[in-house]
Order: structure tokens, then sequence, then C-alpha cells
């Protein structure tokens, strides 16, 4: 005899927590349950405990880990639960290596990459911010150059708007760095619309001035996971339970978790990467549409790690602790995979540098093990920063491409000829599945906002059919 309720969510992450807490909220007479493969929940937010200085403790995030003004949707919740933010550390010298062993240093950027280069960049940037205007964020199909775009990559884009090498790979760094893919294998249609959910590119970029790596929360993002599980009953989120067969039709949708179990209800929340959906069987099958615009996403590729110090020696010595690397092929990930450093001093002054593999490197290094991805991290901090980042107080890395059940990071990206082939369906119900997840936000697509707004959505949609 299955358990019945009026609401099944799938995926205890942020997209699935914010559903159910929305459905608990607006309609306490709802019965939900959560329901989650892995033994924690969260995500692609997770939450790590280092050490510190003074013998001390403290928890980083290890998954998803910014947030800025303009992301109202996580601003809200972030509100609502009284969590204090504090500003991503800037000031000082920013370190960029577009080629091995050439070494800029700048205050600004975009400067860095040379003259002409800069005068490129800027250009291109104008370029594509006006391009995005032109991609309806609920229809991208519908723009006026959908097909051209779409039939178009982010290279292609590239190699007909820029001319000198500094500035060629200092666009491979930026995108590599926020898709976690290279430039050839993205739809220009796609990141156009990922470009205007944002606001634009230099919000994407741009931490200083209000971008996607502003404001960090003290303690870590993954506690709004934790929060809104507390809000909504930790009893109503069970966790190790992976879905193996979703059965609906016109009245009812029976769900078969990997350990045997049967959940039925009346609508079910399908709040896991779209990678993960082919993974269940479907019992009628799935729109062909949607089975075939699922196949053409591709998951990004990231690494992150995190290595904590007695203090921010980079900071004394007027370093901002920002490191960008050229990483996108063979030659430049030999050495090391890393592609961007940043510093993550925390509220409590505890000092801290973070970092990952994107795109290229992180595919290529994804068979060594931990400790070889270790030390090449501390090599190359030490390299840059000085030998005293070769002795950090503690250190943790994570994966993201192996992680069973995100399926890669930070975001599925949609390849050429996807969304022009069938529309934007991928936030279309399928009868009583509705579906959630930062690949499904209209507002700030691949970050946690658009996963929050999803959720918001999703619970919308149900609650008015309930």
């Amino acid at each position: 005899m299955e358990d019945t309720y009026d609401v099944i969510i799938v995926g205890a992450g942020a997209a699935g927590l914010t559903a159910a807490y929305e459905l608990t909220k607006n309609k306490p007479e709802c019965k939900i349950i959560v329901l989650e493969a892995r033994d924690r929940i969260g995500g692609r937010l997770l939450s790590v405990s280092l050490n510190v200085k003074n013998g001390g403790k403290e928890n980083f995030d290890l998954g998803g880990q910014w947030v800025c003004s303009s992301q109202k949707n996580i601003g809200k919740l972030i509100e609502t639960f009284k969590l204090e933010t504090y500003d991503q550390y800037t000031k000082g010298s920013k370190l960029m290596e577009l080629s091995l062993g050439e070494v800029t240093s700048h205050t600004d950027q975009i400067s860095s990459i040379g003259f002409f280069s800069s005068i490129e960049m800027f250009l291109a940037l104008k370029k594509i911010d006006n391009m995005c205007k032109e991609v309806p964020l609920t229809s991208p199909e519908k723009s006026p150059h959908a097909k051209q775009w779409d039939g178009t990559t982010v290279e292609t884009f590239k190699n007909e708007t820029l001319w000198t090498n500094n500035a060629k790979r200092a666009f491979d760094v930026a995108v590599s760095n926020i898709f976690g893919l290279s430039s050839s294998q993205i739809s220009l249609l796609y990141f156009l619309h990922y470009c205007n959910s944002a606001g634009g590119i230099a919000k994407l970029i741009d931490a200083e001035n209000g971008g996607a790596q502003a404001t960090k929360v003290k303690g870590g993002l993954h506690q709004v996971c934790c929060l809104l599980k507390d809000a909504i009953g930790e009893e109503k989120v069970l966790l190790g339970h992976a879905i193996t067969k979703i059965y609906q039709d016109d009245n009812i949708v029976r769900i078969t978790t990997s350990n045997g179990k049967s959940f039925e209800s009346k609508y079910c929340i399908l709040a896991i990467p779209p990678k993960l959906v082919g993974k269940i069987e479907f019992t009628p099958e799935l729109p062909y549409e949607r089975r075939i615009l699922m196949r053409q996403i591709v998951m990004g590729c990231y690494t992150k790690f995190l290595a904590t110090y007695e203090t921010s020696f980079w900071r004394e010595s007027g370093l901002s602790g920002q490191l960008t690397r050229f990483t996108d092929n063979k030659e430049s990930v030999i050495s090391s995979p890393v592609s961007l450093v940043m510093d993550a001093v925390t509220k409590e002054n505890n000092a801290a540098l973070v970092g990952f593999f994107t795109g290229f490197g992180a595919s290529h290094w994804a068979s060594k093990s931990d400790d070889e991805k270790k030390l090449a991290v501390i090599e190359t901090l030490k390299s840059f920063f000085g030998s005293k980042a070769g002795k950090p107080l503690d250190f943790a890395i994570k994966d993201w491409c192996q992680d069973e059940w995100s399926g890669g990071c930070p975001v599925g990206i949609m390849t050429p000829g996807g969304i022009t082939q069938f529309g934007d369906v991928l936030r279309k119900p399928c009868k009583r599945i509705h579906w959630a997840g930062t690949e499904m936000g209209s507002v700030w697509r691949g970050y946690v906002d658009g996963a929050v707004e999803s959720g918001i959505r999703t619970a919308q949609e149900i609650a008015k059919k309930l």
C-alpha cells in the first residue's frame, strides 16, 4: 500500500525545498513529502566544516556560495531567515595568466589583458548586452534572430567578434568560469538568454559592481536549505530515496524508489538536474520533445576547493586573492587545472582561499585522485601567492563532475539547435509532473536564485490545481 500525499517533491536542493516551503506556507492543509536520493539535503549547495586559526572550526560552502542584490528570490529567503550577508573582498591587485608563465597584475581585470585586447573585450561585452535584450526571457525561441543564433556556437561568435589572442583567451576564461564548459559547446541563443536572465553579462562577471559574486552569507549559503527543511518539518524530508519509476494517469502519480518503497500523490514536482531525469523509468513516456531536448543538455564541469590559513597573507601583500588562468587546452592544464581563485575570508575574519577547476581543466583532471588534485592546487597557490600558501590549516575539495546526483555543475547548458527545434519547454508541465531546478529558472538561470524562483513557480502552479 502506497503512502498517499497531495504533492510529492523529488529533490531536496534549493528548488525542491523552496517548493515544499511555499506549499506549506500558503496551503498548510496540503500533505507533502520530499524525497531525496542523497544522504543529505542541499543538492548543489554543500557545507563543510574546516579548521581555522586559534584551533577553531567554521563552515564553508563547497557548493553554491555567492548571491547579489539583484537576486530577489534568494534575497527574500535570506531576509526571512534573518541571515547576515557581507561583501566579497575585491581590493588589491588581481593576477591573470592567459599564457603559461606570462602573469599580469592589475586592479582592473579587463585592462590587464592589454590596450587593444581590452578595447575589443569592452566592445564585445557591449555587443552581447545589446543582443541579449532581443531574447525574450519566457520564450527565447521567439527572438527575431533565434534560428541564426541557435545554429551558432559561442565559439563562432567569439572568433567573429574578437581578433587578438588575449581577448579570445580572456573570453574563454569567462565562459568556462560561468558555465563549466568551453565556448564551442554552447548555443549562442542559450548563452544570450542566460545573460539576459541575469540582467546582462556584466552581472555574471563583475563582482565589484553588484555582480553574481558580490555577496556571501555569514555561515554559508547552505544554511538556507537547512532552514527551509526546519520550516517545512524534518519529518517531511526523506533521505536515501532515489527515484526509479514514475507512473501517472489522469488521477494520480505513483513513485517507486530504489529501496522498494512506493508513494502516491495528486501531483509531483521533479526538482532534479535534467541529466538525472534519464535515470527514471516513466509510464507513460515523457513527451518526445522533452526527451529529445534533455539529450541536448550538457552539464558543466566544476571542481571546487577551499584552503584555510592562519592569516590573509595575500592581503598583506596588496593582492585581492583573485587569480584567473586560461585552462582551455592540454598545455595549460598539464601542471595545474586551477582556473579561478578568490578570497574566501569569512565574516569572522578566518583566512581562506576558494578556487575552481572549470570546463576543460576540470574534465581533464576528473580521473585523478583528490590527493593529486590537492597537490596541484597547493603548488599553484604557492607559485602565485608565495610560500605561505603552501601551509594551509585545512583543505577540502569536491569534484562535482563525479557527483552521482548532480551529474556536473554548475548548470545544464543547451547545445545548438535545441531551443529553436522544441522551444524552451523545460518548464512546461507533463500532465501531473511539474519541473523545478535552476535550469528551469526564468531569472538568474544557473544560480541559486533561479532555483528558488523555479520552486516558487511550481508551488504556485500546483496550488491553483489543488
